[in-house]
């Protein structure tokens, strides 16, 4: 966990909320300058904090509304800090609650120099990172009605579709041969929805692969060296992480993946794991895709992973092996590389 360092003349902690905002600001003294409940909108918000600028500091946690004040406090040059809302403990673990409470707490964290920081993501590439979670939401959304289907047909003792109902022109025979009619009904209300869940999926594809054309060729191209790896895949890591240069070495880029245990440590013994949510999901999916797809495209690939599982286990062996390829991946992507096969299975 990283906390912010910077100092100033006034610190204001916002607790953000999608319809209002409560400001505190808090002078060098620790002392309360303002307390109020106001709009959640960028007028009322700078007019508030005007005559404490320009030296000083907001902060928030990290809430889904985040987006507009950040861009309003880049576009009016104020300095931002996004709170991690694991790291907040003072605000979730107290006993007391309320949104001046909150907004005083962050205030202070942000003056005494504890305030967890979560990555701000710039403006510029952060509808096209958001076009894509849209997509892969899409594909959930479409692999769970497929896991329907194959339930029903289980339920009923029929004999598998398998891949079938992937191909527009063979799931229709999925649901023929159920002869419950609520059944048979259920199936084909979720085969219809499959249709417009495949043609807006490709529309999606077919787009962020257009808009990624100016952002990084160079490290897309060094990636997709790694078999298994193609646009969607490559184009998650690089738009999830931004920029390989805002970590300092391969193991809080890891940790950042998902692609490492948390482990709590007291006395010189190990007493158990830290939070596993901590970092990036959308990472460590593309990670563990990219470990099964590249064992399932090459040959070599293959053999380490069973290597490792015959040592590990499945579920550990395949996970060590992912954690392997993020560090792969943080190397290529900081000496623009492509990737060695031969290399990775002998390390």
């Amino acid at each position: 966990m990283r906390y912010l360092t910077a100092t100033a003349a006034s610190y204001v902690g916002v607790d953000l909320h999608a319809r209002t905002l409560f400001v505190c600001v808090l002078d060098q003294a620790g002392t309360v300058q303002l307390s109020r409940n106001l709009p959640a909108k960028p007028a009322p918000f700078l007019k508030a904090v005007e005559p404490f600028g320009p030296d000083l500091l907001v902060g928030c946690e990290c809430v889904h509304s985040w987006y507009w004040l950040a861009d309003t406090c880049r576009e009016h040059h104020l300095p931002f800090a996004l709170g991690h809302a694991f790291g907040i403990k003072a605000v979730h673990a107290s006993k007391t609650k309320s949104d001046a409470h909150d907004a005083e707490v962050l205030a202070r964290l942000l003056r005494g120099g504890n305030f967890p920081l979560a990555y701000a993501y710039p403006h510029e590439r952060r509808g096209l990172r958001d076009l894509l979670r849209t997509r892969l939401r899409l594909v959930r959304q479409r692999a769970e009605l497929y896991g329907h289907v194959h339930t029903v047909r289980r339920q009923l003792n029929l004999d598998p579709v398998g891949s079938d109902v992937k191909y527009k022109s063979k799931r229709d025979g999925a649901a023929d041969d159920i002869t419950d009619p609520h059944a048979r009904r259920g199936v084909e209300a979720r085969l219809n929805l499959l249709a417009p869940l495949d043609t807006e999926i490709r529309r999606l594809e077919r787009d962020i692969v257009v808009a990624a054309d100016q952002h990084d060729p160079t490290e897309r191209a060094a990636l997709q060296t790694i078999p298994g790896v193609g646009s969607i895949i490559s184009l998650t890591i690089l738009l999830e992480i931004d920029t390989v240069t805002r970590f300092d070495s391969r193991q809080p880029f890891c940790s950042y993946a998902r692609l490492i245990t948390p482990k709590q440590e007291s006395g010189g013994k190990i007493v158990g794991v830290g939070n596993a949510k901590a970092g990036n999901a959308w990472l460590k999916w593309a990670f563990s895709e990219a470990a099964v797809l590249s064992a399932q495209k090459d040959e070599r690939m293959k053999k380490c992973l069973a290597k490792l599982q015959s040592t590990h286990g499945r579920g550990k062996g395949l996970s060590i092996f992912a954690h392997k390829l993020g560090r792969v991946v943080y190397h290529l992507l900081r000496t623009k590389k492509v990737f060695d096969v031969d290399r990775f299975v002998r390390g």
